[in-house]
């Protein structure tokens, strides 16, 4: 069952994987200039506001330095402006658009693997839970029927009902690792008290330190949307301790401020060079960071990212409290 959980977050990495806007974007390729066609043109206008100033001298050799300055530069934007106007201005628009329609599409694959991950785990919960049921209810209706001679030498009934109870508490586990139910049914607090209560458990050696700044007030107000994103950001955070941080203490912060939901994720782990990670391609920064950032830029939010070597590393996240109130639809 192990392998089956890490196959399910493999799954859920890949579904993730496929709404990174690099990945959209590069199957979007609207007929616009190149930034090499716009130097070209750059080029050519200087080269001819530089021609059309000394012919201007030539003509008037009594023109002063500063007024030949003033001609070439407003040569210079004379012939860029139609130029910006047919070509520049339409591409900067196209750009924002395609922008714009990724972004859009991105939010809608996130809420469909949400939504999937939610269907499967309710399947999972109900096909697989009512046949275990039957199973362990039919091996004791077997057992029953047994002679009295039998029952004290039918060992293996015993271990395959507890193999049985096993089963079901690891597909329960898996459950909610797709989508658990307390987010649905307590709230965003509950669900996080709930992850890293399980976190605790899987790693002992890591202290965590959890608080909630008026959490009254993140009670009915805030969208599905927005706590799945919340949720997840968390969840994700959390796994990128364990795997890479190997830090001894983490401190999570979730609370409202200013019209805003934030959320603060420290750890006192390794860290790393921000600089060398920007220059990464999105294969080696992995799904986890390019996950939270789109799913906070989906929402309007800001995202930041805090670390240095040998000094931990802090995720900060701050999404209008406005976001979550369109629901999911």
């Amino acid at each position: 069952m192990p392998v089956l959980m890490e196959r399910v977050r493999q799954l859920n990495h890949r579904a993730e994987r496929r709404a990174e806007p690099e990945r959209l974007m590069s199957r979007y390729n609207p007929k616009q200039i190149s930034y090499a066609e716009m130097g070209v043109i750059l080029l050519i206008a200087i080269v001819m506001a530089e021609a059309l100033t000394l012919l201007f001298y030539r003509v008037n050799p009594a023109l002063t330095p500063g007024w030949g300055a003033l001609l070439h530069a407003g040569t210079t934007l004379l012939l860029l402006f139609p130029t910006y106007l047919l070509l520049f201005r339409p591409f900067v628009n196209d750009r924002r658009r395609a922008e714009g329609q990724i972004r859009h599409l991105s939010r809608r694959l996130l809420r469909s693997v949400e939504e999937e991950r939610t269907r499967l785990a309710q399947d999972l919960h109900d096909e697989c839970g009512q046949t275990i049921a039957a199973l362990q209810l039919n091996l004791e209706t077997l057992r029953r029927s047994l002679p009295e001679r039998c029952r004290a030498e039918a060992d293996g009934f015993g271990e395959m009902e507890e193999l049985l109870s096993r089963l079901s508490q690891q597909i329960r586990a898996v459950s909610s690792t797709l989508h658990p139910e307390i987010l649905d049914e307590m709230g965003l607090v509950p669900a996080f008290q709930w992850e890293i209560r399980e976190f605790r458990t899987r790693f002992p050696d890591i202290r965590v330190e959890e608080r909630y700044a008026r959490p009254e007030q993140l009670a009915g107000i805030l969208g599905r949307e927005l706590e799945i994103a919340l949720f997840r950001i968390c969840q994700e955070g959390l796994t990128n301790v364990a795997k890479h941080a190997r830090a001894n203490h983490v401190k999570v912060d979730l609370g409202c401020r200013k019209g805003a939901v934030r959320l603060l994720i420290r750890d006192d782990g390794y860290g790393f060079d921000l600089d060398s990670l920007s220059h990464r391609s999105t294969s080696e920064l992995g799904i986890g960071l390019i996950g939270m950032r789109e799913r906070v830029a989906g929402l309007g939010g800001s995202f930041s990212l805090v670390s240095q070597p040998g000094k931990g590393t802090l995720i900060k996240v701050n999404i209008p409290l406005s976001a979550g109130q369109g629901g999911v639809a």
